[in-house]
């Protein structure tokens, strides 16, 4: 039959044209069993919401004069309050998700699953009860892997970053491989050769250590000269650092993690820059400083992860994608004094 009315899905339902509407638009109020059955009907009648309704319905939420703030939900999963308040790159991707959100019409409630103590199960009703459907999972902080497994049935999910986390879900963040290709490439045309990299904490194997693979592959030395250029630990001491550089005498170096740019603090302070390096993980508070490095953009990947989760939300799709959507935010590169052209 051609695409069924509201009616016809209500009558085979046997409820109200309303009841039908709130079900298709995951209404709180309408009751679990109801929404699963009226889905169901209107999948076998090959029911295909109007685009222009679509249309509409997303203006709608975006006027001010007629929205009613609908919650989308951000949890965040092994970060505490106080290091979140703490961590540039954590406030930069939640600026990102919290200015997008605003302009498309929705209010973000922030969820801290290791601060509350909230299991997976009592934070699926927390998110049900409250007639949450939009849910945007943040990176993780601590660990490699984490084991997320909400009731997907009753969610739109996306993860932000690169880590393990539950099933493969909707995923957005920097490309890393890309932006390493970028910071080879001018550092290349900087007349830099002997480029040493030098990364701590457990950040490569959250992104699947595709900084070292696009490191190498760039490298100006080929593959094998450049695997000895590469400082990698989940801890580092100023004493590995200072042996590393004598040994492998690097004329440059890339870096990322607290330790590493603690060790190389008194360098960002003077303008002293006696062997040049570069962050992977530049922050606009560097620019004075002239530090130059990698700009990962963070707050794009916010902002991507608002438009993944409401375009699944305005097509009515929940759980599990069955091909769930990956979008890279490719990263820029900004000079400094830090890393001047060669003579």
């Amino acid at each position: 039959m051609a695409n069924p009315s509201l009616k016809d899905i209500a009558k085979a339902a046997g409820v109200s044209e309303m009841t039908v509407s709130r079900a298709l638009r995951a209404h709180p109020e309408v009751a679990a069993r109801t929404r699963d059955m009226v889905l169901r009907i209107a999948d076998e009648l090959g029911y295909r919401p109007d685009p222009q309704m679509v249309k509409m319905m997303a203006y709608m939420r975006t006027s001010k004069r007629h929205r009613q703030v609908e919650k989308l939900a951000f949890i965040w999963l092994d970060a505490l309050r106080k290091n979140v308040n703490r961590n540039p790159y954590a406030r930069r991707i939640l600026g990102g998700v919290m200015s997008r959100a605003e302009e498309l019409g929705y209010g973000i409630e922030e969820f801290y699953a290791e601060d509350d103590g909230l299991s997976m199960a009592r934070l699926s009703t927390i998110l049900d009860a409250r007639g949450i459907s939009g849910v945007m999972v943040s990176p993780l902080h601590y660990h490699t892997s984490y084991r997320l497994d909400l009731r997907w049935e009753r969610f739109s999910t996306v993860v932000i970053g690169r880590g393990q986390v539950g099933p493969a879900l909707h995923q957005t963040g920097p490309d890393h491989y890309q932006g390493m290709a970028r910071a080879m490439k001018n550092l290349i045309q900087l007349g830099y050769r002997r480029i040493g990299m030098c990364v701590s904490g457990g950040s490569l194997e959250r992104q699947d250590h595709r900084w070292e693979g696009s490191f190498v592959i760039h490298h100006p030395l080929g593959i094998t000269k450049a695997a000895s250029l590469m400082l990698v630990a989940p801890s580092l001491r100023a004493r590995d650092v200072d042996t590393w550089i004598r040994k492998t005498k690097p004329d440059i170096i890339l870096f990322q993690g607290e330790q590493v740019h603690s060790l190389l603090a008194q360098r960002l302070k003077t303008e002293r820059w006696d062997l040049p390096c570069a962050t992977l993980d530049w922050l606009p508070e560097f620019e004075e400083a002239g530090l130059a490095g990698l700009n990962q953009q963070n707050e794009i990947s916010g902002a991507n992860a608002v438009d993944l989760v409401t375009a699944d939300l305005l097509r009515n799709q929940r759980g599990v994608p069955r091909e769930p959507k990956v979008v890279l935010c490719e990263a820029t590169w900004v000079h400094g004094a830090s890393a001047s052209a060669v003579h």
